[in-house]
C-alpha cells in the first residue's frame, strides 16, 4: 500500500512544477492545488491505518483495516473526481482517477478473501495486494509523468 501512497506523494510534488510556461498558467496551478489537496488528505488518512495490519492483528481486524483503506480510496476517487482538470489533461486525470480506483477494487477484493485464519489463504491475499500494488502504482506513476508533461507543454 505504500508503494501507491509514494506514487501519490509523486504527484504532490511532480505536479508542483506544472504550472510553469504555457497561457493557462493560473488554471494549471487550481488543478494542481486541487489534486495535491486531496492527495494530502489521502496521505494523513493510509498513514493512520498502516500501522494497523500487524502480524499480531487478527484477520478481522485486518479486514476492517482493509475496509478503512477501501472507503480511503473511494473519498480520494470522489474528490479527484469533482476537480476540474485543464482541457489538455481532461482525459488523463479520468486516467488517473481509474488508476486509484483501482487500488481500492483490490483492497476490497483482498478484504474479501481474508475470510478466516488459513495461514495459505492469508499469505495468497498479501500476494494479491503485493502484486495490484506494484500494477497500480505503475499506472499511476505513468500517468502523473503525462500529465506533468502536458501541462508543461500546454
Amino acid at each position: 500500500m505504500s508503494r501507491v501512497l509514494v506514487s501519490l506523494c509523486a504527484l504532490l510534488v511532480a505536479l508542483a512544477f506544472a504550472g510553469c510556461g504555457g497561457d493557462d498558467v493560473e488554471r494549471n496551478n487550481e488543478y494542481v492545488d486541487a489534486v495535491n489537496a486531496a492527495q494530502a488528505k489521502f496521505s494523513r488518512t493510509v498513514d493512520r491505518l498502516s500501522g494497523q495490519i500487524s502480524q499480531s492483528s487478527s484477520p478481522a481486524a485486518d479486514r476492517r483495516t482493509l475496509q478503512s483503506f477501501t472507503k480511503a480510496v473511494e473519498e480520494v476517487v470522489m474528490e479527484l473526481r469533482r476537480i476540474e482538470a485543464p482541457e489538455t489533461v481532461t482525459k488523463l486525470h479520468e486516467s488517473l482517477v481509474t488508476a486509484v480506483g483501482a487500488y481500492g477494487d483490490e483492497i476490497a477484493a483482498v478484504s474479501k478473501a481474508i475470510s478466516g485464519t488459513d495461514p495459505d489463504e492469508l499469505i495468497e491475499a498479501q500476494e494479491r495486494l503485493l502484486k495490484a500494488t506494484s500494477t497500480v502504482s505503475s499506472r499511476i506513476n505513468k500517468t502523473i509523468t503525462a500529465i506533468n508533461s502536458e501541462l508543461r507543454e500546454g
